[in-house]
């Protein structure tokens, strides 16, 4: 089952898929913020080198041009609610501190949250959906605001995450040079460690070649810039590219929904 619903802030999504033998992935990395709502399965979370547990009735909330990758349990259901806002939905301030608290722990669990993620569901399971829009856009405001205010949780749910030094280091190397070309000699000399090495940490650790790592974060990045108002040569300049028709095609392939 799957439903798709959008309002003047949210693009949302209700979806139910069973995983039978296998593992469900999925990886991406975007300019807007985004909010997993996990109603059934437990799930890990890989994003930006690190990595961590999520349960049901826990909210993850993903700030722009962070990669996640969502791997859920084997043989079970898994039903999630996902909703993507841009930045500049809410007040700079909560913006702010909604991302500080994401970089910590994307992953919120209190009283309140749960208590959100049951109503969010009574909401889409309800037979008149556009009905309860003005509720859900509701929610999502109340969760916003409680995840932007959960700095003390946030930090204890911190304790819980596995991090790779080396791993956040080359994130860290490739943010700062996000304008740039990067070139993945160069990245791995900065690490001092080889280039196979690198390649082997990103695709053991985020299931990802970190070549495509920096494509997806480009992309990201020239897609916040576009939507800004930002010509799309301009935007090519910005993330490193020369060749306009080099970077329209890549774009296109990879922010085209799938």
């Amino acid at each position: 089952m799957h439903v798709y619903l959008q309002t003047d802030r949210f693009e949302f999504r209700y979806s139910e898929d069973q995983t039978d033998g296998s593992l469900l992935w999925e990886s991406h990395c975007h300019g807007e913020y985004e909010m997993i709502f996990i109603l059934e399965s437990g799930i890990d979370l890989v994003y930006e080198g690190r990595s961590l547990r999520c349960e049901k009735g826990e909210i993850l909330a993903i700030p722009p041009l962070t990669y996640h990758s969502v791997t859920a349990d084997r043989n079970t259901e898994y039903k999630r609610i996902s909703v993507i806002f841009s930045q500049g939905s809410y007040p700079a301030a909560i913006e702010d501190a909604l991302t500080t608290n994401a970089n910590t722990c994307p992953v919120f669990s209190s009283h309140d949250t749960q208590r959100i993620v049951s109503e969010l569901k009574k909401a889409v399971m309800s037979k008149d959906i556009n009905d309860y829009i003005p509720l859900i856009d509701s929610l999502m405001t109340q969760t916003v605001y409680t995840c932007a205010d959960g700095e003390d949780h946030a930090k204890l749910q911190g304790e819980k995450i596995e991090k790779n030094p080396i791993l956040e280091r080359a994130i860290l190397y490739i943010d700062e040079h996000i304008k740039e070309k990067i070139l993945l000699d160069e990245l791995a000399s900065s690490l001092f460690i080889s280039k196979s090495t690198l390649c082997h940490l990103f695709t053991e650790q985020m299931q990802i070649s970190p070549k495509q790592y920096i494509l997806q974060k480009k992309m990201a990045y020239a897609s916040m810039l576009i939507d800004s108002g930002i010509p799309l040569t301009d935007a090519a300049r910005a993330v490193g590219y020369d060749n306009y028709s080099n970077f329209y095609r890549i774009y296109k392939k990879l922010r085209s929904p799938s």
